[in-house]
């Protein structure tokens, strides 16, 4: 039985694969290409107006450095637990005895501090020249309660005359000053805030502020603190200002060990092999000195992710993972992992058929001979299916027609499975789309250092075709520079479809140093050193050197 299958894993994949950027470049040390340098005459001649331009360049460096000082300290806690009624039966009072029908003369609102008035009264249906009945201001009761502002709410009636004076007296719930972690000593304030949703700032609810427990507890069990407790308090700001300080104190544990990770269901491979694809391992003899036998959920779950691509690199496409269970050793120091798996069966690779289609979807002649593009996967008839392959193949089949300025080439994977057989037909349809040429280079983030500094490590100008290899060594080489901590390379669309920009956003690191130095000599006597160097000088991509000795 044959039938035409694209399984969502393989595709997924290789469709990334096909479309992923540029990888964003790393830092790297100075000593890549060569930087070709300006002439001493023109260095001579822009000297003096580079002068002026580096100092207030500087005076900007100066003042960028004070925004990065410490965060300031946090406010006192208040002193006072606040305690919030929940309970609407317990928060909401009616006091509407006196209005059996009568004419309502006017409305007051007591109480209040950020919320005003007439917002009040819009969210009541009740008015002035209203009759007053008890259902209309329960109702109403109720209405402002579900407002959220609010933890007391008192509305009663007060007759005047012939007819009533509502007088509705609220309690706003309190804001929040700060949120403060107490004894997370081993996760920080600002991963503990991520995984929060409660913010400073907000109105207090104690529901919400309840549901965060929970979530701190989630996140110390992903990094394998199973046994962390968490605990809070609202402490009430001291003074008229009505705000709250939310305090989390957090008993953090032991962090729980790996003891026992089982595999169940993998009849092909062995277990120790699997255990040999995994980050996280069992308590060993070994794993005090690699801590893999910590357990962290983040890491755990990338090992998952490992074993099911390993699986597909391996031939077997139908595999899946299931859920794992993770439990606590009665003496609470250990955890058992058990992993399920299905492996289902195992196949080969048959035809692998590389074609072209053009923008009708007709066949079309490939940009190299199809047998060429063919050779890029690396796999023969009769070979174990390995999407690892495929993609890196698919890679290379793009990059060969992205150098050639097709920027927008797709390759789409189609399989085509005999089950009976277990054999998988390949076959990879092209799509080069209309030649890209570059219309701009966008450089932006370079506060010293000039465009042309940049612009001279470029393999690719403006009104050039794309080309996937010269971008990528042009990142290489303004990476190797070494003015920069970050290169970024990205695409967008230019004003044509066949053009395109490419943007290089870089940020500058330190590039001067300053060393002093004193020592004895017994010629000398005492002797004092002192060095100066500049490695992208007035930011026009020339080094400075000047050392200085004194005896």
């Amino acid at each position: 039985m044959r039938t035409l299958l694209a399984p969502a894993c393989l595709l997924a994949c290789l469709a990334a694969a096909s479309l992923a950027p540029l990888p964003r470049a790393e830092a790297q040390p100075a000593g890549g290409r060569p930087a070709r340098g300006d002439s001493a005459a023109d260095a001579e001649e822009e000297l003096d107006e580079d002068l002026d331009e580096d100092l207030d360049a500087d005076e900007r460096d100066e003042a960028d450095q004070g925004d990065l000082d410490e965060p300031p300290p946090r406010e006192p806690l208040g002193t006072n637990p606040y305690v919030q009624e929940e309970d609407e039966d317990e928060a909401v009072e009616v006091i509407a005895g006196p209005c059996q029908g009568r004419r309502i003369i006017r409305i007051m609102v007591e109480g209040t501090q950020r919320v005003a008035a007439e917002d009040v009264l819009a969210g009541m249906r009740l008015g002035a020249d209203m009759p007053c009945t008890d259902a209309e201001v329960t109702r109403d009761a109720r209405a402002l309660w579900e407002l959220g502002f609010f933890d007391d709410i008192v509305i009663e009636a007060e007759p005047v005359g012939s007819g009533v004076v509502l007088v509705v007296r609220l309690r706003e719930r309190p804001e929040i000053r700060q949120i403060v972690f107490d004894g997370n000593d081993d996760v920080s304030d600002d991963d503990l805030t991520e995984k929060i949703t409660l913010r400073e700032r907000e109105i207090l609810s104690a529901s919400t502020v309840r549901e965060q427990v929970g979530k701190i507890r989630d996140h110390y069990a992903s990094e394998g603190y199973f046994l962390a407790q968490v605990t809070y308090e609202v402490l009430h700001v001291d003074g008229d200002s009505n705000e709250v300080d939310v305090v989390f104190h957090i008993t953090e544990g032991p962090e729980v060990k790996v003891r026992r990770i089982t595999i169940v269901g993998n009849d092909s491979i062995s277990t120790s092999d699997l255990h040999g694809i995994m980050a996280t391992g069992e308590t060993g003899f070994f794993s005090f000195i690699t801590s893999s036998n910590t357990f962290d959920r983040e890491k755990f779950d990338e090992d998952m992710v490992r074993l099911q691509a390993w699986y597909y690199d391996q031939g077997y496409l139908a595999m899946s993972v299931g859920s794992a269970r993770v439990e606590l050793t009665p003496d609470r120091e250990y955890i058992d992992i058990t992993i399920p798996v299905d492996e289902g069966p195992r196949f080969r690779i048959g035809e692998i058929t590389v074609r072209e289609l053009d923008e009708n979807g007709e066949a079309a002649e490939t940009l190299r001979p199809a047998s060429t593009l063919r050779e890029e996967i690396d796999l023969d008839r009769g070979d174990w299916f390995n999407r690892t392959a495929i993609a890196t193949g698919l890679m290379e089949i793009q990059r060969e027609y992205r150098d050639e300025g097709f920027a927008r080439v797709e390759v789409e994977p189609e399989t085509d499975l005999d089950e009976d057989e277990r054999i998988v037909d390949l076959t990879l349809t092209i799509t080069r789309g209309p030649p890209v040429r570059i219309e701009r280079i966008r450089i932006a983030g370079n506060t010293k250092t000039r465009d042309r500094v940049i612009r001279r490590e470029f393999q690719i100008l403006e009104g050039d075709l794309y080309s996937q290899t010269l971008i990528e060594r042009s990142r290489t080489f303004v990476n190797a520079l070494g003015y920069f901590e970050r290169v970024d390379f990205s695409e967008e669309q230019g004003s044509a479809p066949d053009l395109m920009v490419l943007n290089v956003e870089v940020a500058e690191r330190a590039t001067g140093t300053f060393q002093v130095g004193a020592g004895f000599s017994s010629i000398e006597r005492f002797i004092v050193t002192a060095q100066i160097q500049q490695q992208n000088l007035f930011g026009r991509g020339q080094s400075l050197s000047l050392n200085v000795q004194l005896s």
